[in-house]
């Protein structure tokens, strides 16, 4: 999708689909299996006594509602379970039966929801959570596949090669999996006030949709979502931010908005370190860049081009050397356009006075900013975490012909 602007540059911009849901996933107890999940590309939950294809061939007729599709999911848990119960307990007298058969449905409810929200609302293109031993650290990812059972490769750290049966973290045996593209792995510093309770619930899978709105700037600290653009700038002072830096932030920012700034809105938490915010219509992303390059200096305006989650990171990866490169070759095609022929310099300067509204607005505020105390404030439009590079994933990410997804979406 393409958002012209009418300025010079151009600039990717992720664009977050309007469905997308958003799921907190665990890696077991204690998070055993966090490293596997990250290394081969992949999310999975237990209970393996009822396999993935009973669940899908329920019949037709009880998914016609959500209810009564997670209620054969319930009975067919708990069907399982006590006939495990009384294989294993054929001695058990009546009322231990009874407290044994009791413990059973309430341990299956639970085991019957978490599979259900995992094959049947979780869907391609959701974005998910990861939480490592301790929460002090997560992984963010999107989902690539349907549910599937068959068997995958684990690959075996470098340092371990020697032990044919030893992968150099615990390798989970769940069967009903999902592929995942990682996009970055973070700190729980990064997480946003609203969210932080998720360290400690302890549910296997839940749905965080309702938080889209704090989960996003940990995607990517520029996004389009439900028709508005969005910029997360952080604030990385770890000093107290006095009145006086914070009414130069907000100063700066009157500055560039003027007549428009009762179309951009603001989230604050500069608790320092902290982050704001910025959002708006999609036809005021000139305006939020603008803002953007004058608070944290590092982002360049032009025609904007949205990309899907998966798209726009693989491209990101590759972007900045192309990028250094093709500057490098513009630098040095104008250095021999200005000593062959001074009027083709000037014809390029001539071209710039198109712009000279939006170059006059930027030196106006720039020179403004520099008598403000926002250098105090160490303002960034730096991503959140860390990276996790695509060509790392790619192998796990395609598939040998046998790993198939049971479950169409």
């Amino acid at each position: 999708m393409e958002c012209d602007l009418d300025m010079e540059n151009t600039k990717n911009i992720l664009l977050i689909p309007d469905d997308t849901q958003y799921w907190l996933v665990r890696a077991n107890t204690k998070a055993e299996f966090y490293d596997d999940f990250q290394y081969n590309n992949f999310i999975a939950i237990g209970d393996n006594y009822v396999g993935l294809q009973e669940l899908l061939d329920i019949p037709e007729i009880f998914k016609l509602t959500s209810e009564s599709h997670e209620s054969q999911y319930k009975g067919i848990f708990t069907k399982k379970s006590i006939d495990r119960y009384r294989s294993n307990n054929p001695d058990a007298t009546n009322l231990e039966r009874q407290d044994a058969i009791a413990a059973i449905k309430r341990s299956c409810s639970i085991a019957a929801s978490k599979t259900f929200k995992f094959i049947e609302q979780i869907k391609i293109g959701d974005v998910i959570l990861v939480p490592n031993e301790g929460s002090s650290k997560f992984l963010l990812g999107i989902i690539t596949s349907s549910v599937f059972d068959d068997d995958i490769h684990h690959v075996k750290l470098a340092d371990v090669l020697d032990d044919l049966d030893d992968y150099g973290y615990h390798v989970s045996n769940f069967q009903k999996k999902r592929r995942v593209f990682w996009i970055k792995e973070f700190s729980r510093s990064d997480l946003p006030d609203k969210i932080a309770w998720i360290v400690s619930t302890r549910q296997t899978v839940y749905n965080l949709t309702d938080y889209a709105d704090s989960i996003n700037p940990l995607i990517s600290s520029t996004y389009v979502y439900k028709g508005n653009c969005y910029a997360r700038i952080g604030v990385t002072t770890k000093k107290e931010i006095s009145t006086a830096d914070f009414f130069a932030l907000q100063q700066a920012i009157n500055e560039v908005t003027k007549q428009s700034n009762e179309n951009v809105f603001q989230q604050i938490n500069v608790q320092s370190p902290g982050y704001i915010i910025l959002h708006s219509i999609l036809d005021n992303w000139e305006l939020i860049s603008m803002l953007v390059l004058v608070l944290a200096g590092n982002i360049k305006e032009g025609k904007v081009y949205l990309n899907g989650i998966i798209p726009y990171f693989l491209e990101r990866t590759h972007r900045k050397a192309i990028q250094k490169i093709e500057e490098d070759f513009k630098k040095e095609e104008l250095r021999s356009k200005k000593l062959d022929n001074d009027s083709k310099e000037l014809s390029l300067k001539l071209e710039q006075l198109k712009y000279s509204r939006l170059l006059e607005s930027k030196s106006e505020i720039s020179e403004a900013s520099k008598n403000t105390s926002l250098d105090s404030l160490g303002l960034t439009s730096s991503d959140v975490g860390d990276a996790i590079v695509p060509e790392s994933q790619m192998d796990n990410l395609t598939p040998p012909t046998e790993e198939s997804s049971k479950k169409s979406e």
